[in-house]
């Protein structure tokens, strides 16, 4: 991988020559500097003078002496611990120079002419009486560094000044650690020859540079046939001049290139297997086969002298081997030396794998039960070892266990359960059993005892040989070795609501005894969800007419909780509850629909006033809790609230608990019976701001008037979101021919009769008598007086799946219903985080299929529904034919949520549907 890299490169040396205050030593004329040689490097490593200043040497060491040696000749005697040494620089330059034991690089840089003064600093500034120059230094590289690669680096050196010439520029060069120097090149041709050269260090004298102007050296280095695994290899360049702006950290004049050697990476695996048809059963004196399983992970490094050893136990011996070539590699070379096997394998290429197979002959002095660990260790000259096993070595040792068998019979049994996990749901057993030994087993006999808690229990086509008392027997008789049975489904619906358990046992006999086993009976505990009250969806919290359509669903059935099968028949029966001296009235009973909703419409009227309702679910053996509502009732209403609709939907009377999408245009229904055809129906929908005040309104005039019945449609539009709103319906009922009265019928609270058809509206409250707030419930009294339950938090997002299309053409949703949709709820983790929703916490299917047989528990054509806890939710929707819908984010609290979404076809006209969260909200009142 070719790294370029323009970073700050500093030894100690250069960190103290960053500035004349840290490490560049700085004199004028006349002056002097001074420079220690210790132990560990010199102090500074680079000082910079003017011309006529002395540098003086001191060695600081304790126990070394040092000798200085300069690139311009001249050097100094052996200085013992301690000892001095001076030399004064008269001529401008840069001189290099070497301290011995152990070998230092040092530079003096000498500036001007002996009149100036004062170490470096900004650019454009001055140095010596000199005006600064700008230089950078910059490297790179494209080859892969590799053992016993050779890769040229391309070093460019420039002097950004725009008219100043750097003076006796130096340029030093210090070679990756693992390699050496090939070849030094101009990039104008011929060898450029370093003027310095201390181990991995060069430097080159480059002389002046002029303003604008740079040079290339290419640098082929050679890097050593065997490179530390994963070690970093890095080419560093450092320029300076005698009088540049500076060489502290990041001004461009010292540069990294790093690159990572790229090393092998070696798997190991190894496995019993029967290649050739072998049964591979570990018993005394058989041969069995083992595979070993290796590859070299690198896309760039190939393994080199890979060998493979198989590490065999005493009484294990090896019988022959061959491979299975990855790569083209050679055959493999077996080289036993004790109890191991050695596989030389050679060198393997980036991205290549092999196969061998080994097979091994088993002592008959093993026992029954007995553990038998074959061991394998991959090894290789250059590899970074990752092999998955067990031990030390970092992986490199991959391990295997089995246990030796024998000759006998060995019976089994398992027991698995699936189920709805409701009363009156179905639970199904799998009864699994067979003979893993290899003798035959006579005189068996199966066992199942089946929980007390179902009822209606089916055997299929495997009837026992006896039942009673919940036991059911089977007379198996023989077993063959080596048989697995086909398993035994038994199915009953559960009655009670505490934890089924089922246990099931084995029996034989065998001639030679059937062997030691754990696996003779198995037992299966289900804990059963009690039988949960139903939900209330509407009236709600309304104003609605004498006989309002009681509408809801049940938590318990198939719909939310069982996979396809039986359920048993569930009732709602629905309460009008009365005071402690009025026992409740049942206003009637319904049957939960197969989709788990039921609707309940009174047969008699239900007085003026408010009223709760309870309602509870029942089987044939269980009733649930009750769950409640209330609602006030009005005779005078101008408009049937069980017909108001929204998308052909009912709402669940006025002032429905219901979400609106922003900027969305909903179909809003409605049957105005105050006179048979009302002329000129408008919706009108009034905007508030935050405070409260109102701001604006629009009018939204009814695209469907049906003469003589009332009825009336209308096509809304939200505002944006944050806007609060309230809908009211204006319309003229006919008095006399030649006479209209205007009436004004808020949707948000409906108006009592008006008399005559001319006086003032009222507030459904102030007719009634009502106060703001609904009575207390009724205390618990008589066994159908049944307390309040705590309300389950989990909630639904559900709806259809539709053609936008061709509802936009003006088909209904009902026509338009998409079966062939896969819809997948996605939940919030973090944020801006949505995963994938499991279905398993409630035993729900996720994605669901919106056809009406795939298993998922939601068997109504195009029609989708969740039960999810509190949180934040997106459904996304794939089907073929159509664009792909993702939705806005579903808060979801307490009360239901309903998306229906229309997917627009790929060859149809493309439009984006906005969809955004459902905000809680009375209809049509946003809460304010």
């Amino acid at each position: 991988m070719m790294a370029l890299v323009t970073a700050a490169f500093m030894t100690s040396r250069q960190a103290l020559a960053a500035s004349p205050a840290a490490g560049q030593a700085a004199g004028q004329s006349g002056g002097s500097v001074k420079v220690e040689i210790g132990d560990a490097g010199l102090n500074p490593g680079t000082v910079t003078v003017s011309a006529g200043t002395k540098v003086e040497w001191d060695n600081v060491s304790n126990a070394l002496s040092h000798s200085i040696a300069f690139s311009d000749g001249l050097s100094s005697p052996t200085l013992t611990p301690h000892q001095k040494y001076e030399r004064t620089f008269s001529t401008a330059g840069s001189y290099t120079y070497t301290a011995s034991n152990p070998s230092q690089l040092g530079v003096v840089q000498v500036t001007g002419s002996g009149t100036g003064g004062g170490g470096g600093g900004g650019g454009g500034g001055n140095h010596g009486g000199h005006t600064l120059a700008d230089l950078k230094v910059t490297s790179s590289h494209v080859e892969v560094i590799a053992p016993g690669a050779v890769v040229t680096y391309h070093v460019v050196y420039e002097n950004d000044s725009d008219d100043v010439t750097a003076l006796n520029a130096v340029l030093t060069v210090t070679l990756p650690a693992s390699s050496t120097l090939a070849a030094s090149l101009h990039h104008e041709g011929g060898v450029f020859t370093p003027t310095t050269q201390l181990g991995s260090t060069l430097v080159y004298s480059l002389g002046n540079l002029p303003a604008r102007s740079e040079g290339k050296l290419d640098l082929q280095v050679q890097f050593a046939p065997s490179l530390p695994q994963e070690a970093d290899e890095t080419l560093s360049a450092q320029i300076s001049a005698a009088n540049m702006s500076g060489t502290a950290s990041g001004d461009g004049s010292t540069t990294e290139d790093h690159q990572t050697v790229e090393a092998p990476r070696l798997t190991l695996g190894i496995h019993p297997v029967g290649e050739h048809g072998e049964d591979n059963v570990f018993r005394p004196g058989s041969v069995i086969t083992y595979a070993l399983e290796y590859a070299n992970h690198s896309d760039q490094a190939t393994a080199n002298s890979v060998t493979i050893t198989l590490q065999l136990p005493i009484s294990v011996t090896f019988v022959s081997a061959h491979k299975v070539d990855g790569g083209g590699q050679p055959t493999v070379t077996n080289v036993i030396s004790g109890n191991d096997v050695l596989f030389y394998i050679g060198g393997l290429s980036p991205e290549a794998s092999g196969r061998i197979y080994a097979q091994l002959r088993l002592s008959d002095a093993f026992t029954t039960g007995q553990k038998l660990a074959i061991t394998g260790r991959v090894d290789s000259a250059n590899g970074t070892l990752t092999g998955g096993g067990h031990g030390a070595d970092d992986g490199r040792v991959i391990s295997d266990t089995q246990s030796i068998s024998d000759d006998r019979a060995n019976l089994f049994v398992r027991l698995t359960s699936t189920g709805d996990g409701v009363v009156s749901g179905t639970q199904t057993y799998k009864l699994q059993f067979g003979n893993s030994g290899r003798l035959t087993a006579t005189n068996v006999h199966l066992t199942l005892n089946v929980p007390s808690g179902l009822t209606g229990v089916t055997f299929g086509n495997n009837a026992p040989t006896s039942f009673a008392n919940n036991i059911a027997t089977w007379s198996i008789g023989t077993l063959a070795g080596r048989t697995i049975a086909q398993p035994y489904l038994i199915t009953g619906t559960i009655r009670d609501t505490d934890a089924l358990t089922a246990t099931a046992s084995i029996t034989g006999t065998s001639s030679g005894g059937e062997s030691a086993s754990d696996d003779n009976s198995a037992t299966e505990t289900e804990h059963i969800v009690p039988l949960q009250p139903p939900f209330i969806t509407s009236p709600r919290g309304t104003i609605t007419g004498p006989k309002p359509a009681i509408r809801g669903y049940s938590y318990n059935f198939g719909y939310y909780f069982a996979p396809v099968g039986a359920q048993a028949t569930q009732t709602v029966s629905v309460y009008l509850s009365g005071t402690q001296t009025t026992p409740s009235t049942l206003l009637g009973t319904t049957t939960v629909l197969s989709n788990g909703q039921w609707v309940l419409t009174p047969t008699t009227p239900i007085s003026i006033g408010w009223h709760w309702i309870t309602a509870t679910v029942s089987t044939s053996s269980r009733t649930s809790p009750a769950s409640e509502t209330s609602f006030v009732v009005s005779n005078t209403l101008n408009i049937d609230p069980d017909s108001i609709t929204r998308d052909g939907y009912p709402m669940g009377g006025l002032n429905a608990q219901v979400g609106w999408a922003p900027v969305h245009t909903y179909t809003i229904g409605m049957k105005i019976v105050a006179c048979d055809t009302p002329l000129t129906p408008t919706l009108q929908a009034l905007y508030f701001n935050a405070a409260g005040l109102m701001t604006s309104f629009k009018n939204f005039t009814a695209t469907l008037a049906q003469p003589g019945t009332g009825v009336v449609q209308f096509k809304f539009t939200t505002p944006p979101a944050g806007v609060p709103f309230e809908l009211y319906v204006d319309y003229y009922c006919p008095v006399l021919a030649t006479t209209q009265v205007a009436v004004a019928t808020p949707i948000r609270l409906s108006p009592a009769a008006a008399s005559a058809g001319l006086s003032h509206l009222h507030d459904c409250f102030e007719a009634l008598g009502c106060t703001d707030d609904p009575p207390d419930p009724p205390e618990p009294c008589t066994y159908y007086c049944i307390p309040k339950p705590h309300r389950p938090q989990a909630t639904d997002p559900d709806g259809f799946v539709f053609d936008g299309e061709a509802v936009r053409a003006g088909a209904t949703i009902t026509q338009s219903i998409i079966t062939n949709a896969w819809v997948t709820i996605t939940q919030r983790t973090s944020a801006g985080t949505f995963v994938a929703w499991n279905g398993l916490v409630s035993s729900q299917a996720n994605p669901q299929y919106t056809d009406s047989t795939y298993p998922d528990k939601v068997l109504i054509p195009g029609y989708y529904a969740y039960l999810v806890e509190p949180g934040d939710y997106r459904i996304q929707v794939t089907a073929d034919g159509y664009l792909p819908y993702d939705s806005v984010i579903l808060h979801v609290v307490d009360t239901p949520v309903t998306l229906n979404v229309p997917l627009n076809r790929l060859n149809g006209t493309l439009r984006t549907v906005n969809s955004t969260a459902r905000v809680s909200v009375y209809m049509p009142l946003v809460e304010r």
